[in-house]
């Protein structure tokens, strides 16, 4: 938004942007948490050297047209607080779109995808597109890792560097990506909610972001999750349940070796890229068949051509197999002593879900070979306002959600049923505040999207409109970059002022001086010649 309207980069401090990450599970405690969790990530950047990017807000002409005639997207490009570089998406058409009265929809994909699961479907098929034709305003979301994910302000994700750009697990995608992202969506739409729909890890993240920041619960109108990954009392698939007990092993002798990525990218074009080679070498094949990979990100045994297949970090699959181990779901286990440093206890903390309180609902089938219906309902009884429906097709599994045929009647119909409802409910409680307050109409305006920015760029119109001008944090970067760089050149140029001044005043006084001595001479010597005569 800020880049977009063209004002002026404000240099405050960097500092500021801190204060806006902190928040807790409970009360002092998790308020030192993320504090810690942030401190981490701050001094993993400082050891890193500082690299010049340079990044621009997409322009409002720069349209991505689709195959599906007359749609298009928007694409806009924002920044983590932790320095991740995010490609995010919106629907759009060609014509210019009428005005949008109900909250913008978040599409969130799941483990290793990325948004261009939501478009490759067809047009029937497609939750994006069916709620684009309903009137809704549809973003897609892409987190750390994936092929719009890959940029940073400090590290580099194909260099020697790499392994610091994939440390990560899905605490940072939930902390870090899908805050900052649901934030752009309502600062950009001018909207105090969202409706939230994820898949897989998608859902995952939603659990993680409102047990460790419990105040995006109000930013949430609903939320649904299709076979969200949380409780693993009983994780169902028993081939990657043998690998968990040395997991661990696995995952430190690859960090060791340098491989902190599944399916990086395949530098050839014309190759394509089996499931063997998931971690990019085929010596790491027997790794990738235990893991049953293919089967984890819904590819093909062989033929995987670059551009479909998606990856990211294989500290997630270690997380993963953490609480499948352990029974649990917990945030990452840094070891004990490591804990301290980052919790401030020994024991890995818990993702509380009794602070969720969004309405929810919770997708799942029984024939789900990533997750449990027994975990799927324990959930729900630890939740606020959670609900749950089940698949009415029995052999439906956990990639379905995406890419059976029959998605639309088994899942996404009864998805949007409940999104109408509660757009129902929302307009009937608009009217109600109008009865009861008919002299504030604009107050409750249908469509406060529409408000329209001031020769100066300004958006704020009076008092009614309280809403927090957003500044991306890639604005707050570049002042933590160029500005170091900017002082010098400015405290040598001030001083340079400074002694070019004192010159000429200096040498307005010497001259005036010498005037006056002069002066003072001829007078001396005219009273001697009148003495002498």
């Amino acid at each position: 938004m800020f880049l977009k309207r063209r004002s002026v980069f404000v240099l405050l401090l960097c500092l500021q942007i801190v204060s806006s990450v902190n928040s807790g599970e409970e009360a002092t405690k998790n308020k030192s948490d993320s504090n810690s969790t942030f401190t981490k990530h701050t001094r993993r950047l400082k050891k890193t050297k500082t690299r010049s990017l340079k990044l621009t807000q997409n322009p409002k002409a720069n349209l991505i047209a689709l195959n599906d005639k007359g749609r298009f997207l928007k694409s806009y490009d924002i920044v983590t607080c932790d320095g991740y570089i995010l490609n995010i998406f919106r629907t759009t058409f060609e014509i210019d779109e009428p005005k949008h009265k109900e909250f913008p929809v978040v599409l969130v994909p799941g483990l290793y995808q990325s948004s261009d699961r939501f478009v490759r479907q067809n047009t029937e098929h497609s939750l994006a597109f069916i709620l684009q034709d309903l009137g809704y305003d549809v973003w897609l979301a892409n987190v750390r890792g994936t092929k719009y994910g890959r940029r940073h302000l400090y590290l580099e994700s194909e260099t020697d560097e790499s392994t610091q750009f994939f440390d990560y697990s899905y605490d940072e995608i939930g902390f870090y990506d899908i805050a900052v992202i649901v934030d752009y969506v309502l600062n950009d739409t001018r909207k105090e909610k969202v409706h939230y729909i994820g898949h897989s890890l998608g859902g995952t993240a939603f659990l993680v972001l409102n047990t460790i920041k419990p105040e995006f619960n109000n930013k949430f109108e609903t939320a649904h999750l299709m076979a969200p990954i949380g409780y693993q009392n009983y994780f169902p698939n028993t081939n990657f349940t043998k690998e968990v007990d040395h997991f661990k092993e696995i995952f430190e002798d690859l960090i060791k070796s340098g491989k902190a990525e599944i399916f990086p990218p395949v530098k050839d074009d014309s190759k394509n890229f089996s499931v063997d080679e998931c971690l990019g070498d085929k010596k790491y094949q027997n790794i990738c068949e235990a893991l049953k990979i293919n089967e984890l990100m819904g590819l093909e045994k062989y033929s995987n051509s670059k551009d479909k297949t998606r990856g990211g970090s294989i500290k997630l699959l270690a997380h993963l197999a953490q609480n499948i181990k352990y029974k649990t779901f917990n945030r990452w286990d840094y070891g004990e002593e490591e804990n301290m440093n980052h919790y401030k206890i020994k024991q890995t903390p818990i993702y509380n879900i009794s602070h969720i309180t969004a309405p929810t609902m919770i997708v799942y089938s029984l024939n789900d070979e990533f997750v449990s219906p027994k975990d799927i309902k324990d959930m729900a009884k630890n939740m606020v306002k959670a609900s749950t429906r089940e698949v009415k097709r029995k052999d439906f599994k956990h990639q379905d959600f995406l890419l059976a045929p029959d998605v639309m009647e088994t899942v996404y119909k009864d998805i949007i049923e409940d999104l109408r409802n509660t757009g129902r409910l929302h307009s009937e409680g608009v009217k109600e505040l109008r009865k009861e307050h008919p002299n504030d109409d604009d107050e409750y305006e249908d469509d406060p999207s529409t408000i329209k920015p001031d020769n100066n760029g300004n958006t704020m119109k009076g008092p009614k409109n309280n809403m927090k001008l957003f500044i991306p944090p890639s604005v707050w970067m570049t002042i933590l970059i160029w500005l170091p760089r900017l002082i010098i050149p400015i405290v040598l140029t001030l001083c340079l002022m400074i002694f070019f001044c004192c010159v000429k005043k200096f040498n307005v006084n010497f001259n005036v001086g010498m005037r006056g001595d002069k002066k003072s001479a001829k007078q001396r010597g005219e009273e001697r010649e009148n003495n002498s005569a």
